[in-house]
């Protein structure tokens, strides 16, 4: 019961329309909140966004044998991530100051789950590829999104601060994400006739 209404603080605390700039000092209740609400739930999005990019190279133990990919195709379908990724970096940017950091976050999460979740159904080497490609592009929209909305809720003297708490999800994302894709292979093989890598897609993806 905790967990569902601190989710549904930080949704109402991320809703309601941030200030047009950040406030010189934060009252300790407000910070308490930011703290305990919004930053969390921005963390947890970083931090998912990080597993999601990053399976599938712990899928490749099982994935490569299923589809028949060589190593170079393989290799492609990691790297065609950062095209898309990268190219959209601008875009996106501007995009956050046009339509608000609210719309953009709800928008690039939805989409990259989806994203993710859908290379568990992927049979040829053209899905992947088209799927990794698509990946990048919502992935590119959340970080600056996220940034923004620290640095109108959060001031000087406390940004600092919220912003290293923040970028610390991707290394817990690298780690969380070893782990978890390890036992999720070995465990869910086999199950309901699914192959584990398959599995694994579509349980890291569901969080997001």
């Amino acid at each position: 019961k905790s967990g569902v209404c601190l989710m549904a603080g930080s949704a109402e605390l991320l809703l309601s329309p941030p200030p047009e700039e950040a406030p010189l000092s934060l009252p300790a209740e407000l910070r308490r909140r930011l703290d305990c609400r919004l930053l969390p739930l921005l963390s947890g999005g970083y931090l998912m966004s990080v597993i999601d990019r990053s399976n599938l190279a712990y899928a490749e133990l099982q994935m490569r044998d299923d589809l028949s990919l060589s190593q170079s195709s393989f290799g492609l379908a990691a790297g065609v991530f950062f095209l898309s990724y990268c190219a959209a970096q601008v875009p996106t940017c501007a995009l956050v100051s046009k339509l608000g950091a609210r719309r953009v976050l709800a928008a690039t999460m939805l989409a990259w789950g989806l994203c993710s979740a859908a290379t568990a159904l992927v049979r040829t080497r053209g899905q992947l590829l088209l799927l990794r490609f698509l990946l990048g592009f919502p992935e590119a929209g959340f970080y600056p999104a996220a940034i923004l909305t620290l640095s109108l809720w959060y001031p000087d003297t406390s940004r600092s601060r919220a912003s290293t708490l923040f970028t610390l999800c991707a290394t817990l994302g690298t780690s969380i994400g070893a782990s978890s894709s390890g036992a999720l292979l070995q465990s869910l093989d086999g199950a309901l006739g699914l192959a584990g890598w398959r599995w694994l897609f579509l349980v890291q993806a569901a969080p997001t």
